[in-house]
């Protein structure tokens, strides 16, 4: 039972230099990298894009009705419903500039 002694403290000692010598990895510089910004540009080109066109159509088919329920509060409720179904919609789908969430 001696024999293993040493054996135990050399394998607990490997052990915590192991863990306290352990330094921490560098940092890689996301923010504003080359590679963010080709993340960002295909992800919006390949899925935000086609998804905010869809929006845009839904809105469109919505608008008409939405329009109809909001014209008797007046002008502001047909611009309101303008804005929130049409305007702001199109301005993300195709105003803003790619990777520009």
């Amino acid at each position: 039972m001696r024999a293993h002694r040493p054996a135990r403290f050399l394998a607990s000692l490997a052990a915590a230099a192991l863990l306290f010598s352990a330094a921490p990895a560098a940092a890689i510089e996301w923010e504003g990298s080359t590679a963010e910004n080709i993340l960002a540009k295909t992800i919006d080109a390949a899925i935000v894009r086609p998804l905010a066109s869809v929006r845009v159509v839904l809105g469109g088919i919505l608008a008409v009705p939405a329009m109809i329920l909001a014209s008797p509060s007046g002008k502001e409720g047909i611009d309101g419903a303008y804005e929130v179904l049409l305007s702001q919609p199109i301005e993300y789908a195709f105003a803003r500039e790619l990777g520009d969430f």
